[in-house]
């Protein structure tokens, strides 16, 4: 069975997708007038490694982790620049 979790925290995030799940979408948020993203991450395993997470008890490859925090920022980044340009020309989230 799949689990998915909504999070805007990318340390959290990039914990669950170094130990095997994926990003399954980024989807945009208005936080006191600014733009934030909201990501939606899946996976066989998610139940169990949210439970270490808040527990403090995960542990994840160091290497992979950082790879997947860097791509995770970029991708944020990019994502929160696209959404406030739509709003800035009139559109809506």
């Amino acid at each position: 069975m799949s689990y998915t979790v909504k999070s805007g925290d990318l340390w959290e995030c990039a914990a669950y997708i170094a130990m095997g799940c994926r990003l399954a979408g980024i989807e945009p948020v208005l936080v006191n007038g600014h733009v934030s993203c909201q990501l939606t991450i899946e996976g066989e395993n998610l139940a169990e490694l949210q439970k270490q997470y808040f527990a403090g008890n995960m542990e994840a490859r160091i290497f992979e982790f950082r790879r997947v925090f860097g791509y995770l920022h970029s991708t944020v980044n990019k994502s929160k620049k696209k959404f406030a340009n739509v709003l800035k020309n009139g559109g809506a989230l």
